[in-house]
């Protein structure tokens, strides 16, 4: 399993959550409209405070150096 691969020290590792949003609608914690990108962050901001996103989502990526 990748995910309890140890990595060599100064090596990094990119951790997203992929957030997606349509300009115009609600946002699902906020329940403001979303009309900028900063909207959108801030949106992200509190889903993550707030505990909503499901921790599978969480995507890993390990990008080995040669």
């Amino acid at each position: 399993m990748k995910d309890k691969l140890k990595l060599k020290t100064g090596q990094e590792v990119t951790i997203s959550i992929p957030f997606t949003y349509t300009i115009g609608e609600e946002g699902f914690s906020s329940n403001k409209i979303l009309l900028t990108i900063e909207d959108c962050k801030n949106e992200v901001i509190e889903e993550i405070e707030s505990g909503n996103f499901n921790p599978y989502d969480v995507y890993m990526e390990y990008l080995p150096n040669n």
